[in-house]
């Protein structure tokens, strides 16, 4: 069900969760609508809500009244989610304290796509998804414009439970070497298809430890630009063994 931007506030997406119309719903779009607190709060109570596999929430279309750390608790935290598949939650504000209940949900465990791109969340909320073992079954992962930094990155790149990773999204995290360099000699993660780390203050080192790592040859997009890669890294990942002639290096 697809309620794209509707002009929803968080009263009307709380009248909504009250119908039996959404006892049939499997993927729930409710992105640049008002849904607030109030109307995150109703959705985690509705008893309707139970076959819920996607949630779409974000693009709010006004950011004065977004879901914060409170209402992703109550969401994430409702037996609802049990089911969920997909979360998208970008823009809604939910800081490192939303971040950290979505890591203590042991709920999600079901959870493929997470996407919480610009939710102000640091290396501190990060530490806490990659410290969750219910969400070991993660194959997306968006957190472009959260100030991560490197502290963010490193503990993905160290983490057992991200191994399953095969998109992993961290556009202007405020990363550096020191932190795509661990991604690229992690141990777990070995199935990255995709990695966009535009915008990051990334250099040649990170392209010559990107060149030899152990996902180099599973990877069919890789993305750099906005750092400060040469042509001549740029040229090492291409050339190196394992890249694959077809993945698309946007630099």
């Amino acid at each position: 069900m697809s309620l794209y931007d509707t002009k929803l506030n968080g009263s009307s997406v709380a009248a909504l969760a009250g119908s039996e119309r959404l006892s049939s719903v499997r993927d729930l779009n409710l992105a640049m609508n008002e849904v607030c607190v109030e109307g995150a709060q109703a959705l985690a109570s509705s008893k309707w809500l139970t076959k819920l596999e996607k949630l779409q929430l974000d693009e709010t279309s006004s950011y004065h009244c977004t879901m914060g750390a409170r209402g992703t608790a109550a969401l994430v935290e409702s037996p609802n989610a049990a089911n969920l598949r997909e979360l998208i939650l970008g823009g809604q504000k939910i800081g490192d304290e939303g971040a950290w209940a979505i890591a203590s949900a042991e709920g999600l465990d079901n959870l493929e796509r997470l996407i919480l791109y610009d939710n102000m969340i640091s290396g501190r909320g990060v530490e806490g998804l990659a410290s969750a073992p219910h969400l070991s079954r993660l194959k997306t992962l968006v957190l472009n414009g959260n100030p991560i930094g490197d502290r963010g990155v490193t503990a993905l790149a160290t983490s057992p439970h991200m191994s399953g990773l095969e998109v992993l999204m961290i556009v202007n995290v405020g990363a550096t070497d020191d932190g795509v360099i661990p991604l690229a000699q992690s141990e777990h993660i070995s199935r990255l298809r995709e990695l966009d780390v535009r915008q990051n203050a990334i250099g040649d080192a990170t392209a010559r430890y990107i060149s030899m790592s152990r996902w180099l040859g599973s990877m069919r997009m890789l993305a750099m630009r906005g750092g400060n890669v040469s042509d001549m890294g740029y040229e090492r990942i291409e050339r190196a063994q394992g890249w694959h002639r077809e993945a698309r290096l946007i630099r």
